[in-house]
């Protein structure tokens, strides 16, 4: 996100400032007790918006598949490790 905001013509700074602002807005809100990730997205996501158009790009492009296959990398990885620290 930093990389792409940049290279919109933001200065690293203010770049750097609206991802992490951005991330810890959405992290406080999906931590609450009684979140509902689904109802938050579209509480933020005004049909026809800049998020909706972001959401949008993201899924046509197959992000959630990109998830889980980095996911499922990041486990194999994981196995790999434990499997070499246990022959140690």
């Amino acid at each position: 996100m930093l990389d792409a905001a940049v290279s919109l013509g933001l200065t690293v700074a203010l770049a750097l400032r609206l991802v992490v602002q951005t991330a810890i807005g959405a992290a406080a809100m999906a931590s609450a007790d009684d979140a509902d990730i689904r109802a938050l997205r579209a509480g933020v996501t005004s049909p026809g918006g800049t998020t909706d158009a972001a959401i949008s790009h993201l899924l046509a492009h197959d992000l959630p598949n990109l998830y889980h296959e980095a996911l499922d990398a990041a486990r194999n990885r994981a196995v790999e490790l434990a499997d070499q620290a246990a022959e140690d």
